[in-house]
């Protein structure tokens, strides 16, 4: 008998080791519906589905413990489909440097933008309030890009980030 997504996704988590009553409501709808294995380059991709965003502590763990159970057989990566996602600004926020870090960008400045400011929602709107027109500029031509995808990859429903110039610290600076 072949085990279903969901028991496939269950399975998973006793080989992470994530049994805490907390870590298993999070992941009770949860499946795994792909793994994509390449021998040659020994990388697994993990493709996951669920309602919504997990709860960033949760994501951290779930996270760590997928790298570091499989890290002496594979490099892995994984992206969360999930159904029903909320957009909030708890779970934007508490995402942002995580999703900075990991989104593929290597330019210094972007890295030390984006821990001055968090995006917020306004609206229904993300909204990333840069200090001048040169940092909105670089933002809008280089980062947010790869930011918005990282963020689809973990779960968050597909969003762009509006970038307006704050032009109070702007004139603090003048």
């Amino acid at each position: 008998m072949a085990l279903d997504h969901h028991q496939l996704f269950e399975k998973l988590l006793e080989q992470l080791q994530l049994t805490e009553p907390d870590q298993l409501a999070a992941f009770r709808s949860a499946t795994l519906d792909k793994l994509t294995v390449h021998e040659k380059s020994k990388r697994w991709h993990f493709d996951l589905s669920m309602p919504d965003v997990l709860p960033y502590d949760i994501f951290l763990t779930f996270h760590h413990q997928l790298e570091t159970t499989f890290k002496t057989i594979a490099q892995v990566a994984f992206s969360i489909r999930t159904t029903q996602p909320q957009l909030t600004d708890r779970a934007l926020g508490d995402y942002w440097e995580w999703v900075v870090q990991n989104s593929g960008l290597t330019s210094p400045l972007v890295q030390e933008l984006c821990h001055k400011q968090v995006p917020h929602l306004e609206d229904g709107r993300v909204i990333f309030m840069a200090e001048n027109e040169v940092v909105k500029n670089f933002l809008v031509n280089q980062a947010l890009g790869p930011i918005e995808q990282k963020y689809r990859q973990i779960g968050f429903p597909a969003f762009s980030i509006h970038t307006l110039v704050d032009e109070s610290a702007s004139q603090q600076k003048n």
